[in-house]
Parts: C-alpha cells; sequence; structure tokens
C-alpha cells in the first residue's frame, strides 16, 4: 500500500546517503531486499553529513591610470569569480592613483560591504603574474554569508599601543552585540587583518593583544609606496571610506572557514652575532658590544659599507642592507631549530656610528647577521605557502584563497625574478585567488603563535574549505545542526554522522 512505498521509498533515500559515504553497493542492495521481501521492520536512522564551508575568494585588478575605471575592472574581475556580493574585501592602490575616487566607486559598487586596505609598492602579486612598472588597482574578497567582518581606522598618537587597543576593543564590542544573530562566528577573532603606516607596528600589535590576547592571529603589512617618500596611505568602509596616511586600518575577522597563517624570513643566520647595549629611542641602535654599531655590522659584513661611513650626509643604506639585513631569535619551531625575524637597516648616522633599522630593538638583545640571495627570496615565499598547506592539515584541494604579504624590500632585491616568484607562489596556492601586497613592514604568527612585526619578510594567510564551526546536514530533511548546538551531541551519540 502507500504506506509501504513510503518505507521503500525512505529506505533507498537513507541507502544511497550510506552508498554516497562508501557503502558498498551489496550492502545496498541487502538493505533494499530485507525491507521489500522478509516483512523486518526497519527502525529508521537519521543520516547526517559534514558540510564544508560556504565560502569564496576572488581577485581582481587593472593597471588602468583612471582610477575609477580601474576599480570597476578590479571589482568586475573579482565578482566574476566570487558570483556573489563579497562579505569583506582587501583594497591595494599604488600611491599615485587618486584614492579618494576609487574608493567612491567601490562603495557605489559594493554598498555596506566591508573594506580595508592600503597603498602597495609598485604593484602586487596576482595569479602568476607580478603586476609591476605602472599604477594599479587589486580588490582581494571572500564570500562568507555566516562569517563576520568589523573593520576599524585610528590616527596615531605618541601612544600608539593605546591607539591601537582603544580602537580594537571598540570593534570588538560592537561585535559581541550581535554575535547571537551569527550563530557560525564565536569567541575572539579567526585574525586581524592590518595596514598601519610604518614605524609604531611593534607597538601597535602589543595594543591588539592587549585587546584580544596574544594568540590572536595579526596579518598584514605596513603601508608603502613607491620611493620611501611618505606617500604611504590607508582606508576601511566606515564612514563611507575613511582614508589617513598616519594611522592603521584594521578589520576583525571572524571567518567561518579555518584560516591558517605565518611570518616567515628570506634571510637565514650567519655565526656573526652581538649583544645591542646602547639605543636611542626604539629603532636606533648606537653601538653593539659597547662599540659603534656600524663599526661591528662593517665588520661582518667584510666592509660592505666603508665607502658609505666616510660620507657626511647620513646615508640611506635600505639597499645595500637588503644583502646583510639583522636579525633576532624569536624561538624555536617543532624540530628544536631557531626561528628569526629579519630586521632591515635602513640608515647610517656617520657622525655617532648608530645605525637606524625597521623594527624595535631594545639594550640586551642579540641580534644577528642575516645573509640571502635573490634565489633564496624568490623560493622561499612558495615555500612559506606550500609549508601552511600542509602543516594546517587541509589539502590544497581545500585551499580557497589567500592574502599574502611580500615585503618591498625584498621584491626590490628579487628584480626582474619576482615573476618567477608569483608564478611558484601561484603554483604553490593550486591557482586559488590570491592578492599580494609588497609592503614597508609585515606582520603575521610565528611558529610559538604570537604575532610579530619584522622586515624583508612574507605573511600567507590561507583560507579553506573547512568550516571553523562544524555544520551538519540531515539528508533526508534538509535540517541543518552546528556544533555549538546541544542536538549535535544527540547525533554523534547515535552514530548518526
Amino acid at each position: 500500500g502507500g504506506g509501504g512505498a513510503e518505507v521503500v521509498l525512505r529506505t533507498v533515500s537513507i541507502a544511497m546517503a550510506g552508498f554516497g559515504f562508501g557503502m558498498k553497493f551489496a550492502a545496498f542492495v541487502n538493505l533494499v531486499k530485507m525491507t521489500l521481501f522478509s516483512g523486518v521492520k526497519m527502525s529508521m536512522k537519521e543520516v547526517w553529513e559534514e558540510l564544508p564551508a560556504d565560502v569564496k575568494c576572488g581577485v581582481g585588478h587593472s593597471d588602468d591610470a583612471d582610477t575609477a575605471a580601474a576599480m570597476r575592472v578590479a571589482f568586475k574581475q573579482c565578482m566574476g569569480q566570487l558570483a556573489d556580493t563579497p562579505s569583506f574585501m582587501v583594497v591595494a592602490m599604488t600611491a599615485d592613483h587618486d584614492h579618494r575616487a576609487g574608493l567612491d566607486v567601490l562603495a557605489e559598487l559594493a554598498p555596506g560591504v566591508p573594506y580595508s586596505g592600503s597603498t602597495t609598492c609598485r604593484g602586487a602579486l596576482i595569479g602568476d603574474k607580478a603586476m609591476h612598472g605602472g599604477q594599479l588597482v587589486a580588490v582581494w574578497g571572500i564570500y562568507d554569508p555566516e562569517g563576520f567582518y568589523s573593520p576599524g581606522i585610528f590616527e596615531y598618537t605618541d601612544r600608539p599601543a593605546d591607539d591601537a587597543f582603544r580602537a580594537c576593543k571598540k570593534a570588538y564590542i560592537e561585535f559581541k552585540a550581535i554575535r547571537d544573530t551569527k550563530k557560525s562566528v564565536h569567541g575572539v577573532p579567526s585574525f586581524v587583518w592590518v595596514n598601519g603606516a610604518p614605524d609604531p607596528e611593534d607597538r601597535t600589535l602589543a595594543g591588539f593583544a592587549r585587546a584580544l590576547g596574544e594568540g590572536t592571529p595579526v596579518v598584514g603589512g605596513s603601508s608603502a609606496d613607491n620611493d620611501i617618500s611618505g606617500k604611504w596611505k590607508q582606508w576601511c568602509s566606515l564612514n563611507g571610506g575613511t582614508i589617513t596616511s598616519s594611522g592603521c586600518s584594521f578589520t576583525l575577522c571572524f571567518c567561518s572557514a579555518l584560516v591558517q597563517g605565518q611570518l616567515f624570513t628570506g634571510y637565514n643566520a650567519t655565526g656573526k652575532k652581538g649583544l645591542v647595549t646602547q639605543m636611542e629611542g626604539t629603532r636606533k641602535i648606537c653601538t653593539i658590544d659597547n662599540r659603534p654599531a656600524i663599526e661591528v655590522y662593517n665588520e661582518w659584513t667584510g666592509g660592505h659599507y666603508t665607502e658609505l661611513m666616510k660620507t657626511s650626509d647620513n646615508p640611506n643604506i635600505l639597499a645595500e642592507s637588503s644583502l646583510y639585513p639583522l636579525g633576532q631569535v624569536c624561538g624555536q619551531d617543532e624540530d628544536g631549530e631557531p626561528f628569526y625575524r629579519s630586521i632591515h637597516p635602513s640608515q647610517i648616522w656617520t657622525t655617532t656610528g648608530a645605525v637606524q633599522v625597521f623594527s624595535d630593538v631594545k639594550e640586551g638583545e642579540t641580534i644577528v647577521m642575516m645573509s640571502g640571495t635573490k634565489e633564496n627570496v624568490v623560493n622561499r615565499i612558495a615555500g612559506v605557502a606550500s609549508h601552511i598547506v600542509r602543516t594546517s592539515g587541509f589539502s590544497l584541494q581545500e585551499v580557497r584563497g589567500s592574502l599574502v604579504i611580500f615585503c618591498a624590500g625584498a621584491m626590490m632585491f628579487a628584480g626582474d625574478s619576482i615573476g618567477i616568484a608569483a608564478q611558484k607562489l601561484n603554483t604553490a596556492l593550486g591557482g586559488t585567488p590570491y592578492m599580494g601586497m609588497h609592503t614597508f613592514g609585515e606582520q603575521g604568527m610565528f611558529p610559538d603563535g604570537l604575532s610579530r612585526h619584522g622586515n624583508l619578510m612574507f605573511s600567507a594567510l590561507v583560507v579553506s574549505s573547512r568550516r571553523r564551526i562544524m555544520k551538519v546536514l540531515n539528508v533526508d530533511t534538509g535540517r541543518s545542526v552546528l556544533s555549538t548546538d546541544p542536538e549535535f551531541e544527540r547525533i554523534l551519540a547515535q552514530g548518526c554522522l
């Protein structure tokens, strides 16, 4: 009768679901026989399956000198890969664009969509190409309807750690006020995306750590221009699009998918090291082992700076020091090997013998000389991406996209080989949408789980299709349940998953 047909149909539905999970066909046939011919009354068992995160990434770019036109092209390309309104965007433009015009167009194209970003040095890495040599607008977007993205921006005062703490705390409180309506996001952010003005990066990270805890990943890079002339900008979507040149834009990112990131140097430590014995401020090393810092550093390099030391104009050494940056041990990796953050010397003070650097250093700390080659720099960025995927627990097929920070100094050091770096990075990420900004400082996670700032480094954040909070679907009814729901325990206890 009709009731028997319903039982058969429901049984076939369950059996086919099981077949999809790996049930052998013979078992499927036996199950149907039992129902049709044996007269055995079967208890109907629910079948639930784990769902992937509903996440997609996209990226677009344009080298059109007309900023408004370039933004339209970049956004259209990004949307072509997303096919849905983005939940969050990272926007990068070279310093020679009309940033106000670009962000006004973006607000028109994507009203209400949160974004943050900054200027990038000379271009970006996208796909298998290095987009350099002209003006550039680039947009990376993520579709994540179950996630939540809370942007913020603040001006630096003479207390950047406090500035960062207050702004970050405010954004976090705003999230907590609405989080009950977003069941799939809980706790602290998956990560914080940050683009600040160069100089107070270490203190900015300290402020974020106070607000969110030291284990929250802070990923991003310091805004840059093309020639270190101070034309960098930072921006976010607040108040219809806010732009500053001496502040920090950030976004608290509660992604529904699992993400993994890490910060790496492209250089190796040498055996030459010394103790910092006198500092002026946080970034001027006056003496190493109680001797003028430049004398010690020059000896370590084998006389690389001898001629520059004879000048009287406190020369910029950013290009020269790309061969021999300084570094600090920040801990050990899982194999017991030390991991380093590299520090970029920027200037020699010939009258005092001090060396200016782009990261904070303290008296009593040990610094080492690092060294590297163009081949190291080109190959290491792809190695970073591969390492993140390998150690994350998810497969390359589960990667949905990535945000990459590639130091501007390392990019210039790589020279014409930068295109090879883009190709290798694209392959390492399985051809998924990524954007690599060139910055004047890099922030990200170290192997010990703490976020730090460094120079001449690479930071990458990989977005997967695995859910941060598990979600399961009843294959018969179509009803879904999160692992935070009390019913999830029953589903597990009854072996329905």
